[in-house]
């Protein structure tokens, strides 16, 4: 793809567009797994034996797959008298987002750095992942 819009809002846009499309085939490759743990449980139980190892391809592919969440921010959340209320970035690992943190995936987390409401965390930098300057 050479011949993209060179200015940052349609690029934004775009950008959008395609972590949507990978964040979607992602909730698919997930229920195929689930589906496949069940056919596997399935014939093991019809044959009383294990069935044959996964191909190669398919090992490795379901292990990226395990290390990479499919939603890999989180909204940090601050109680008050109105309920939870959303206060930070952070990434899936970061344990500085609270027990409160809501999952959302890159695009959501872009949007609430960009629209300047929410802050990136500090400790995790969000920001950096997601390639969005700081103000």
């Amino acid at each position: 793809m050479t011949d993209l819009p060179s200015d940052p809002t349609r690029l934004r846009m775009i950008l959008g567009h395609l972590e949507a499309a990978i964040a979607e085939n992602e909730t698919v490759h997930l229920y195929l797994q689930l589906q496949r743990g069940h056919v596997l449980d399935a014939l093991k139980a019809a044959d009383g034996s294990a069935p044959d190892p996964p191909p190669r391809h398919a090992e490795s592919t379901s292990a990226r797959r395990t290390r990479r969440p499919s939603k890999p921010f989180k909204l940090g959340r601050t109680r008050t008298s109105d309920g939870p209320v959303p206060s930070s970035v952070h990434t899936a690992d970061c344990h500085m987002a609270g027990q409160f943190a809501h999952a959302v995936n890159g695009m959501e987390a872009r949007i609430a750095i960009t629209d300047g409401n929410l802050e990136a965390c500090q400790f995790c930098r969000p920001d950096l992942e997601l390639d969005v300057g700081a103000d």
